[in-house]
């Protein structure tokens, strides 16, 4: 069930900051101190991937139909795809490296519509725009006669679509983590705090609108006020405890990584992860656009995928890139190493729905 707050203005995402203000609770498994150093040492690359990434999302813009998204390359460079010549000469001429493939966005949007209508629990459908394909993730555990049919349904669409088998199940992460309580004893990771005294987090956690408190003593958060979950996966709770909120997330190594903008990601983008089961874990955008069934009718569009670490638990937790918001934890295949995959629903959208922002 998804329930809409009536104003949707004044909102707050809970990063998972300091333990000295909402991230009270004692994580619940061990350091990563490999993932901590590695978001301090990508930091600086990661604000200038967020920087060259918004100035892409300007010249996609501009480009309309005669692009087909943007990526970063394995050597960290910004790529731009182009469908003629003429737009290759502008992307060059604004300083981007240019590539002409043969697929526009909406053709391969229209793909992902089409498929995902095919889906059943345990795939995901999204765009790959370092390829310039959809692929189809298809769970091992999705009974033969299913993945057997949508496997001959992307066969129709020739090398546009790539088919991937992924070894576990997807799940939205609702219980299990440290950072946020229900009374009923579910627990969500925060995201991000936002201007207006309130918390961003997954939608899936907020749905049925319950209270949050910050540890399991019961001191108080807040009441969720909306939950827009399926179709999307954000949700906001209104900070009435007096919680302290810092405008950070927590790195789980003692420090906090200071927010002070939102985008939305790019194809081989660097990003990491604070969740309060998986701690702080990094990776890179491996696809946008996602449409991921979760079973029981939970369908939802629009997310980012990352091969970064993540669990149940981590739900809500705050997906960034150097100082920038990037995303919401949704869910995954809890698989940490090879064959991770975690989603994320991308921030701008929640934020641009309740009409805050991050501070």
């Amino acid at each position: 069930m998804s329930h809409h707050f009536t104003r949707r203005i004044g909102i707050l995402t809970a990063g998972l900051a300091a333990a000295t203000s909402l991230t009270l609770a004692p994580p619940t498994a061990s350091a990563q101190p490999a993932d901590s150093d590695r978001a301090d040492a990508t930091a600086s690359q990661q604000v200038e991937q967020t920087r060259e990434a918004r100035s892409a999302d300007r010249l996609t813009t501009q480009l309309g139909s005669r692009t087909a998204g943007s990526y970063f390359d394995s050597a960290g460079q910004l790529v731009v795809t182009v469908l003629d010549s003429r737009a290759a000469q502008q992307v060059r001429e604004s300083g981007a490296k240019a590539r002409v493939v043969s697929r526009s966005e909406a053709q391969l949007q229209s793909i992902v519509t089409s498929l995902g209508k095919r889906s059943v629990a345990n795939t995901s459908t999204g765009l790959d725009t370092s390829t310039n394909q959809v692929v189809v993730s298809i769970g091992s555990d999705v009974p033969a006669r299913d993945a057997a049919a949508l496997r001959t349904a992307a066969e129709r669409y020739g090398s546009a679509v790539r088919v991937e088998g992924d070894a576990g199940s997807l799940t939205p992460y609702l219980r299990g983590g440290d950072a946020i309580y229900t009374g009923a004893g579910a627990r969500c990771s925060a995201g991000f705090n936002v201007t207006g005294g309130y918390v961003l987090t997954a939608g899936h956690c907020t749905e049925g609108l319950p209270y949050w408190y910050v540890n399991t003593a019961g001191s108080p958060l807040g009441p969720s006020l909306d939950s827009s979950f399926p179709g999307d996966d954000f949700g906001i709770i209104r900070n009435d405890g007096g919680v302290s909120q810092p405008g950070v997330v927590y790195l789980y190594n003692g420090t906090n990584r200071d927010i002070t903008g939102a985008a939305n990601a790019v194809v081989g983008q660097s990003v990491c992860k604070s969740g309060s089961t998986t701690r702080l874990t990094c990776g890179s955008v491996t696809r946008t656009n996602v449409t991921v069934n979760y079973g029981g009718g939970d369908i939802v569009s629009g997310l980012t995928e990352s091969n970064a670490c993540s669990n149940r638990g981590d739900s809500g937790g705050s997906w960034f890139a150097g100082n920038t918001a990037l995303g919401l934890m949704s869910g995954g295949n809890l698989i940490c190493g090879a064959g991770t995959q975690s989603f994320f629903q991308p921030v701008v959208e929640a934020l641009n729905a309740y009409g805050v922002w991050v501070y």
